[in-house]
């Protein structure tokens, strides 16, 4: 009996418990590291995209604005449209 007054398992019992819990655990985290992996690799890939799909608006927005003769916006403009968010 231990100290709560619960009766302890045989060792080999016990033994066969506890490899066949690390086994689960060994299997979860190896499952959750190869999900991670897939996150991972979207979210970067995601982010490599993101970065030329925003030029290429730009230059696009650019080409518009000089065909009907727009000026940009300034910087200052950007600033304070940022501010009032």
């Amino acid at each position: 009996m231990t100290a709560l007054g619960t009766a302890e398992r045989p060792s080999s019992q016990g033994e066969m418990t506890g490899m066949a819990s690390l086994l689960t655990l060994e299997r979860r985290i190896l499952a959750l590291e190869a999900r991670l992996a897939d996150v991972e690799g979207g979210y970067g890939d995601t982010l490599y995209k993101l970065r030329p799909a925003g030029v290429k608006a730009d230059l696009r927005t650019a080409k518009i604005l000089q065909r009907l003769d727009i000026d940009d916006v300034s910087e200052e403009e950007i600033d304070t449209a940022l501010d009032e968010e």
